[in-house]
C-alpha cells in the first residue's frame, strides 16, 4: 500500500487505498483506522479500491476487523471501485457476501445518503 487518503463529504469517510495491501502495510492501515475510530467514530464509509492493485489474507483481515468495528456502531461499510482481481478475490472469501460492492464511489455514496 504506498499511499492512504481519508476525506469526508458529508457525514460519509471515503478511503482510499493504492498500490499493495499485502502484510508489510496491513498493520499501518489497522493503525490508521484504528485512530480513526477513536476520533471521529464514523457511521458510513466507503472503501474505494480504484487504484488499489493487490490485497492479501493480511489486508482482508483490517479491512474486516474495521467493517465489525463499524457494524457495532450501527454503521455501514462499503467497497467501490474494486478492479476485476480484487472482486475475485473478495467473492472468493465471499465477504461481497457481507460488504456491498458499488462500481463507483458516486454510487457508493448515493446508497450511504438514505441512511
Amino acid at each position: 500500500m504506498n499511499n492512504v487518503t481519508i476525506t469526508k463529504t458529508k457525514d460519509i469517510h471515503i478511503i482510499k487505498l493504492e498500490g499493495l495491501l499485502n502484510v508489510e502495510y496491513a498493520n499501518n492501515l489497522e493503525v490508521m483506522l484504528n485512530e480513526l475510530m477513536i476520533k471521529e467514530t464514523p457511521k458510513k464509509v466507503i472503501f474505494d479500491f480504484s487504484n488499489l492493485e493487490h490485497i492479501s489474507s493480511s489486508g482482508l483481515r483490517v479491512i474486516m476487523n474495521f467493517y465489525k468495528k463499524i457494524a457495532s456502531k450501527n454503521g455501514k461499510l462499503i467497497i467501490c471501485c474494486a478492479k476485476e482481481g480484487i472482486k475475485k478475490v473478495l467473492k472468493l472469501v465471499e465477504l461481497d457476501s457481507i460488504l456491498k460492492l458499488y462500481d463507483t464511489v458516486e454510487e457508493g455514496i448515493r446508497s450511504l445518503e438514505n441512511l
